[in-house]
């Protein structure tokens, strides 16, 4: 029994002294630049001779870039990295310019922005007229790992060829000499790449972030070998023994069935077996004969600036640098057309809009400004109001020049322009009309109005006062040079016919109370809205039931109810949504996720990608009413990749780009690293969740790829986490998608919005007959923005205009119609079904 507790005692003992089994620590990855594996000397430099080579040190100055654990700049590695690249190109016969060669920036006491100083790297190096342009920098974990090493170079996005070609080759050269194991090559859409003139790569060649990386990258003989790899990539790049566009012009062909089309034509130098042309983005068929390349347009371009760029390449070598050629098409005036709002005259008189377009010879609008002379006269009558004589067959009639072929050469050269008066079509006083009880005396034709209205982008609008049951004949003249003779003029004629029975008149822009000009849709040659022209005048059905205007839903604006005892022909108003913060901006939503990418899941098997669709789908309401352009990245559940999400982004040339997530992750909004616009986008998206009564998730920087490379701002919001059953049932709870639809929203209004700080929340309560509330009603707002009540029948939204604001619920049998008036705030909405 002694012996047992010596024993025992002994081994308390010898465990005391020791600790006890820790977990591993997770092995960092190698850092690499132990060796160079291929020798510089191995490789054919002869096609470095006479390059032109701009070389941009990424960071330098106030911009430090990444900075290691024992505090390594990456701005001073970059620096020193580009010197000794620049040598080995130099002794190789290249010319090398190096953006800069000490450690500055290119800030100014007028501007300190990033931006700037990388607006002037760019043209430093543009004025260089380089054959490429390599810019040379170190990466950081934005989440602050020290445990992430990994080589990746980025080439120009949309430059599939010579860029992409050098990306390879510099890549394999920095994969094999500095060792690195996770390694990639992607598209890159940072600034100095896609604002480069030349073809372009940037270099990301390890981690500065991890301690190993910085303690290699401290030794100089280190950063000799990273040097040395880039120099052998870029050797081996300008060995491959590429076509060449040597001729790439657009001339004019004034004979032949197709006269006065632009022509395209190229000349390349070297062996080719594939040529992509694009004309205004568009891919056009091409006609090679041997080295020449040919097209001429199967249909009439458009007036206006036009660019073509071609691309050649071989096959297994590589690709020529892209090529293009700007040119103007110029077409002079052929004809006139007339038309009107509304396409009759009003049975019961007052204001008609006649539209004069002035057309080329293919009938497209001529954009220079013109003056248009127009002659309106009301036609004789009966005593029973209707024109005899001759009848139009439509209000709408096109004529040519008297006298003058209608066929004109295209003039494709030098851009030109034409200047002189560009004022919009304005309301004209009517002279004096002899009437008699309203109507054209019998027996005479009275002159309306004789005037010179003045075109913009193509089109005049005149307005005349026209008397009650009374037709009209319409002419307009324009004489196509300064004193021309009469045969030289283009004339146009129309009879429009009493018969309208719509309102006519301008609608009303509050607070203010002056014609709404220049909503959106409304601009010409090509409106999208016929109800209403660009000045404001509108032709409105009597569908209501005491037969008052019936103005349809205006992208942009919401209308104002009018208040009791308003006359019934009282014109129509309308307040800018969110004072038009959002008119006209670009604005791409990127719900994540899609096909076989859930996005995260729920306990209860919600796919996070079809609430992320959800969101976007309402938001995208939200924005298109309040007269934003909008674009999803996808409309449906699909995979899309990363890149093509920016690549979507930046064909909609995008003012804002917002992903929407509910991943497994706690709820965060944003930001792309070290972006103050964007910094500040996600300051006003946390705000809209205030407004929405919901807490602002916190915000951070992100380093997500559509995130990093988009040209705007790219934000994302990810305010609610489905992983957890509470989580899943506050997401499908009803108004749960719809109100953070609304508080994403309110942050992009805000961004562009200086009235943004009297944006105020409000809220009505959706109540049945019995006083219950009623979850999941939608409620329109002023006949534009959509809201729905949640499980307590509570429908939030934000004051973002002034005015009288009409709330309408329609749900099952409930049917309400409240005017909620500025001072109102949590109404009840209840009250018996409509019939």
């Amino acid at each position: 029994m002694a012996a047992a507790a010596l024993a025992l005692a002994m081994f308390a003992a010898s465990c005391a002294g020791r600790r006890p089994p820790q977990p591993l620590a997770p092995s960092r990855p190698a850092a690499g630049y132990d060796r160079l594996v291929d020798s510089p000397d191995s490789v054919d430099a002869s096609g470095l001779r006479g390059r032109r080579i701009a070389i941009d040190p990424g960071h330098g100055g106030v911009f430090r870039g990444a900075l290691g654990t024992h505090g390594l700049t990456e701005a001073e590695v970059n620096l020193d990295v580009s010197q000794r690249l620049a040598q080995r190109l130099t002794a190789a016969g290249a010319e090398v310019l190096l953006t800069h060669d000490t450690d500055r920036d290119y800030l100014t006491p007028a501007d300190s922005a990033l931006r700037a100083d990388l607006a002037e790297r760019v043209r430093i190096a543009a004025e260089f007229h380089p054959d490429l342009f390599v810019s040379v920098h170190h990466n950081a974990d934005a989440s602050g790992r020290h445990d992430v090493n990994e080589t990746q170079t980025y080439y120009k996005l949309g430059d599939d060829g010579p860029s992409l070609d050098v990306a390879q080759d510099v890549h394999r050269s920095l994969v094999r000499n500095l060792g690195i194991a996770v390694n990639k090559v992607a598209p890159g859409n940072y600034y100095v790449l896609r604002n480069s003139v030349a073809p372009a790569i940037l270099t990301e060649s390890s981690y500065l972030t991890n301690p190993d990386v910085e303690a290699k990258l401290r030794l100089p003989e280190k950063r000799a070998i990273e040097a040395a790899a880039l120099y052998m990539g870029l050797a081996r790049y300008f060995a491959r023994p590429v076509p060449v566009i040597a001729e790439l012009t657009a001339t004019s062909d004034s004979s032949g069935a197709n006269a006065s089309a632009p022509e395209v034509d190229a000349r390349i130098a070297g062996e080719f077996d594939t040529a992509e042309l694009r004309v205004d983005d568009v891919v056009v068929p091409v006609l090679r004969t041997r080295d020449r390349l040919a097209w001429t347009p199967a249909t009439p371009l458009a007036q206006g600036a036009h660019r073509a760029a071609l691309r050649v390449r071989l096959t297994g070598v590589g690709a020529a640098r892209e090529a293009a050629v700007t040119f103007d098409v110029r077409r002079p005036p052929a004809a006139l057309v007339l038309s009107s709002l509304p396409p009759q005259a009003p049975l019961a008189g007052g204001l008609l809009a006649l539209r004069i377009a002035i057309e080329d010879t293919v009938g497209a609008a001529v954009p220079e400004s013109l003056g248009v002379r127009v002659i309106v006269t009301a036609v004789e009558t009966r005593a029973s109001g209707s024109a005899h004589g001759r009848a139009a067959a439509s209000a709408r009639t096109r004529s040519g020049p008297r006298g003058a072929s209608a066929a004109a050469a295209h003039d494709v050269g030098a851009r030109t322009s034409h200047t002189g008066r560009s004022t919009a079509g304005s309301r004209v006083a009517s002279r004096a009309t002899r009437t008699h009880g309203g109507r054209a005396r019998a027996g005479r034709n009275v002159a309306l109005l004789d005037t010179l209205a003045w075109a913009r982008d193509g089109v005049a609008w005149v307005y005349a006062s026209i008397p009650a049951r009374t037709s009209i004949d319409v002419t307009a003249r324009l004489d196509t040079a300064a004193g021309a003779a009469t045969s030289n003029a283009i004339t146009a004629s129309a009879r429009i016919p009493s018969g309208a029975s719509e309102w006519t008149g301008f609608v009303r822009r509050m607070p203010g109370d002056s014609a709404l000009a220049n909503a959106p849709g409304t601009r010409e040659p090509a409106p999208t809205l016929a109800w209403i022209n660009r000045d404001g005048f509108a032709a409105l059905d009597r569908a209501t039931p005491d037969g008052a205007p019936d103005a349809p839903q205006l992208p942009g604006y919401r209308a104002v109810a009018p208040p009791p005892g308003s006359a019934r022909d009282a014109a129509p108003k309308f307040v800018a949504i969110a004072g038009g913060a959002l008119h006209g901006r670009r604005i791409v939503i990127d719900p994540d996720g899609g096909g076989d990418q859930t996005g995260g899941a729920g306990p209860g098997g919600t796919r996070a990608a079809n609430l992320n669709l959800e969101v976007a789908r309402a938001l995208g309401g939200l924005l298109s009413a309040a007269g934003a352009q909008v674009r999803l990245t996808r409309d449906g559940d699909v995979a899309l990749s990363e890149l093509e999400r920016v690549q979507i982004s930046e064909a909609f040339h995008a003012d804002r780009f917002l992903r929407i997530g509910h991943r497994a992750e706690p709820a965060r909004i944003g930001y792309y690293v070290g972006s103050a616009a964007g910094a500040a986008g996600a300051a006003h998206l946390a705000r809209g969740c205030e407004l929405m009564g919901t807490p602002p998730p916190p915000r951070a920087e992100d380093a997500q790829y559509p995130l990093q490379q988009t040209s705007c701002p790219g934000l994302y919001a990810s305010l609610g986490r489905l992983d957890t059953g509470t989580g899943e049932a506050a997401l499908l709870a009803p108004g749960a998608l719809r109100r953070e639809a609304w508080a994403l929203y309110l942050g992009l209004a805000m961004e562009w919005s200086p009235a943004a700080a009297g944006f105020s929340p409000d809220s009505v309560f959706v109540r049945d007959l019995g006083g219950l509330p009623v979850p999941g009603a939608a409620v329109r707002l002023g006949g534009a923005l959509v809201t729905e009540s949640d499980a307590h029948g509570i429908a939030r939204f934000a004051r973002t205009d002034p005015g009288a604001l009409e709330a309408v619920v329609r749900h099952g049998r409930l049917r309400v119609h409240r005017v909620l008036l500025d001072s109102d705030r949590g109404t009840v909405l209840t009250g018996p079904a409509e019939p």
